[in-house]
Formats: C-alpha cells, structure tokens, sequence
C-alpha cells in the first residue's frame, strides 16, 4: 500500500518524499541470522 502511494506521487509531479521507517532489534537480529549485513 506503501509503494501504491509512493507511486501515485511520483505520477503527480513530486520530485522528492522522505519515507520514514522504523527497525527493531528483532528485524537487526533476523537479518543478521540471515548474514544479509555482517556490519550490523
């Protein structure tokens, strides 16, 4: 739904959008475990 809006934006003419995310401790340790970023 995100992306849907995200795109629908674009289309409108915005040049540019800041996106907040949010990363728990838990997503950091499945993607470790996963080895996608040893830096983590």
């Amino acid at each position: 739904e995100i992306f849907d809006v995200v795109e629908e934006q674009a289309r409108d003419g915005v040049d540019f959008m800041t996106i907040h995310c949010g990363v728990t401790r838990a997503s950091i340790a499945r993607l470790k475990n996963q080895g996608i970023n040893d830096s983590l």
